[in-house]
């Protein structure tokens, strides 16, 4: 009898151990996970794929938004087949990846519960690269909860115009609202007052670079290139998130780190009649 006992204790134990790890640890807690796959341009093809699985799978807290950007159409049905997630991929340059897929930027989000909120083009005064913002609606313990992604111009002079356009349209959609993505301009640049005046940012601290490292293996671990600045963010609607943080991790197939950002989602005060 009481090797049947052990034996269930073991079992449980080893279930408990290898459950899949929820998008929060209490009510209204969640994670996001920000990310530069550099999917094309670094020639890393499936490997920064199952890079971002992999640090999916084992991480503490599974993101309930992932927002991805460089990223090619054929990776992003790879991370939507190999993972519970669903969401949306939004071209911005067709045929453009390396297997003749579409390239963009793209969400995922850990529920069935998605829906198309928009896709907006920025605007492009140079004429440079084509650069859009896409919105998803999901929920997250019975609360509304959108999450955007979004990849912004190298070019200084475009960034003004893109960053205001994000901050508008993302400052307009009903509910808590979630931006993450690369938006190459410095947090002291003057261009992204616009966010920082809508939204608060789940900041790291200071010396949290995610950019900058001119090649694959991006990062703090031995042997990787260090990032030097930090241009990726992730932006939550002010008054609907508590207890914000974020830090970077290691991408050993892209020229930016893993941004990890964690919340608590506010509950909508219920009418009393």
């Amino acid at each position: 009898m009481r090797v049947v006992r052990l034996l269930l204790i073991v079992a449980v134990a080893y279930a408990l151990l290898w459950a899949p790890a929820a998008a929060g640890t209490g009510p209204g807690e969640l994670a996001v996970l920000q990310f530069n796959m550099c999917g094309d341009a670094c020639g890393t093809h499936f490997a920064v794929v199952n890079d971002l699985e992999k640090e999916i799978r084992q991480h503490p807290q599974q993101p309930f938004f992932v927002t991805l950007d460089e990223a090619c159409r054929s990776q992003y049905d790879k991370l939507t087949a190999d993972l519970s997630y669903r969401g949306y991929f939004a071209t911005t340059i067709r045929d453009r990846c390396w297997d003749g897929t579409d390239y963009g930027v793209a969400v995922l989000v850990r529920s069935a519960d998605v829906s198309l909120v928009g896709v907006w083009a920025l605007p492009n005064p140079t004429e440079m690269e084509p650069r859009a913002l896409a919105c998803v609606r999901s929920s997250l313990d019975g609360e509304p909860l959108v999450g955007c992604v979004t990849h912004l111009d190298t070019d200084p002079k475009n960034t003004p115009s893109q960053v205001a356009a994000v901050a508008r349209h993302a400052s307009g959609i009903a509910g808590p609202v979630i931006v993450g993505g690369d938006f190459n301009a410095l947090p002291a640049n003057p261009a992204m007052r616009p966010l920082y005046d809508r939204f608060d940012e789940a900041g790291a601290p200071a010396d949290a670079f995610t950019s900058g490292c001119s090649a694959a293996h991006c990062g703090t671990a031995a042997g990787y290139r260090h990032p030097t600045r930090k241009i990726d963010y992730v932006f939550l609607s002010r008054g609907d998130f508590t207890a914000l943080g974020a830090v970077p991790t290691n991408a050993p197939h892209s020229d930016h780190t893993p941004l990890w950002a964690t919340a608590t989602l506010t509950p909508v005060p219920v009418a009393r009649s």
